[in-house]
């Protein structure tokens, strides 16, 4: 039977794991070692989904190799070590590099401003000072995005007019999700839409913002 290794089983991924265990052999990990999904994966490993080795011993002990699986619906940093997990196992999956690109918004903007694909104005600042500054340069009466530098969540974006930013509470230490600077951009009003990328092809929708389309 194909084995498919899941990062995560937490509350989130149960639904996950009650798909998967009718079609693969489920081999979970989780940094909780009592975590709810554990009771439907036929072998659970306390491994957290950051520790790269730890994922490789599991797929040396349980024999992984191409025609294996690897899914995880858990944090994004978990992707890393999905991608980290199935280069080591020739299984098919984004590249490390392709996840770095993802996550890292520095690395995000210069592949597509190398790739000839237009941002908005985009500025780095690394404290109060740098962001006063910058805000003075390019106008206190626009309306900008400031964002931290790494991963794809909600923690540290903040939305606001350059006259108010005194306003916000703004996080200027370091962490997983602020790692060097904040990215700061005016705020561009497009179309928002979806992309889903599945294999070669793709999908694309409008997404609903504020109720409208």
């Amino acid at each position: 039977m194909i084995k498919v290794l899941v990062l995560g089983c937490n509350h989130d991924q149960v639904p996950y794991l009650k798909e998967l265990k009718d079609k693969f052999y489920v081999i979970g990990t989780d940094l909780n070692a009592e975590a709810p999904g554990k009771v439907l994966c036929d072998r659970f490993y306390n491994v957290g989904y950051d520790d790269l080795q730890g994922l490789i011993n599991i797929g040396n002990k349980e024999h992984f190799d191409e025609n294996d699986k690897i899914f995880t619906a858990s944090a994004q940093f978990a992707q890393l070590g999905c991608a980290h997990f199935a280069a080591e196992f020739n299984i098919p999956y984004p590249s490390v590099e392709s996840i770095e690109i993802c996550l890292d918004k520095v690395r995000f903007y210069d592949f597509f401003e190398i790739n000839n694909l237009p941002i908005p104005v985009t500025n780095y600042v690394k404290n109060e000072s740098d962001m006063i500054g910058c805000l003075n340069r390019m106008g206190i009466d626009k309306s900008y995005y400031l964002k931290s530098d790494y991963s794809k969540n909600p923690n540290y974006v903040y939305n606001f007019v350059g006259k108010n930013v005194a306003k916000e509470k703004i996080f200027w230490g370091k962490d997983r999700f602020l790692r060097e600077h904040y990215i700061i951009q005016e705020e561009f009003v497009g179309e928002h839409v979806r992309i889903n990328i599945i294999q070669d092809d793709f999908i694309i929708f409008p997404m609903m913002v504020d109720g409208h389309l």
